[in-house]
């Protein structure tokens, strides 16, 4: 199984409960649970996880980071918007993962696309 775990990671172990990854040394990951003890899984046995689980199934897939509602974003229709200038600035509403165009605008526009605008200070 890939390796989607890095340092500062809240995750979740079926015994432990919930912790973060303090250390990724030599093939382990120290884990920092939330009574502030300290657990260490090999990386190729652990069954961390992002979210909590039963024994029915976890995922390690790492969710999506979608940008926060009002958040400034570019918003397209397929890739080559984005390289012919014709993406659309406006801030973040809403996403909705079962439609065609799932990214909503704040003027209720629907794209395909959407990126978060860095602003720099």
């Amino acid at each position: 199984m890939e390796n989607n775990f890095k340092v500062g990671d809240k995750v979740y172990d079926i015994l432990h409960k919930w912790g973060v990854i303090d250390q990724e040394i030599e093939g382990y990951f120290f884990v920092k649970l939330e009574d502030a003890s300290m657990i260490i899984f090999e990386k190729k046995y652990n069954l961390l996880s992002f979210t909590e689980y039963t024994l029915q199934g976890f995922t390690q897939e790492r969710p999506m980071e979608l940008p926060e509602v009002g958040e400034l974003c570019l918003f397209y229709d397929d890739e080559e918007d984005l390289e012919e200038g014709d993406a659309w600035y406006g801030k973040f509403k809403s996403y909705k993962p079962n439609e065609e165009r799932p990214y909503k605008a704040n003027d209720n526009s629907s794209w395909s696309g959407c990126k978060r605008i860095k602003i720099l200070d």
